[in-house]
């Protein structure tokens, strides 16, 4: 799941969640702190750390509104 096209729904946010703990951990089983994958790796992370807080943001937004 690509975060930049998924819309911001509870369900599609536990999905990202769940991406994130994983691809967490599999970086954390990389030997080498330099490659590329891991640098991928990081940069979704990266990624999905701002869908999150847009996530948050747009549901504050409509918890302050209604």
């Amino acid at each position: 799941m690509t975060t930049t096209a998924a819309p911001f729904t509870l369900a599609n946010k536990n999905a990202i969640m769940l991406e994130k703990s994983n691809i967490t951990s599999s970086m954390l089983r990389l030997e080498n702190n330099d490659s590329i994958v891991k640098k991928m790796i990081q940069t979704r992370i990266i990624e999905i750390d701002q869908w999150l807080q847009e996530f948050d943001k747009i549901k504050l937004n409509n918890n302050i509104r209604g």
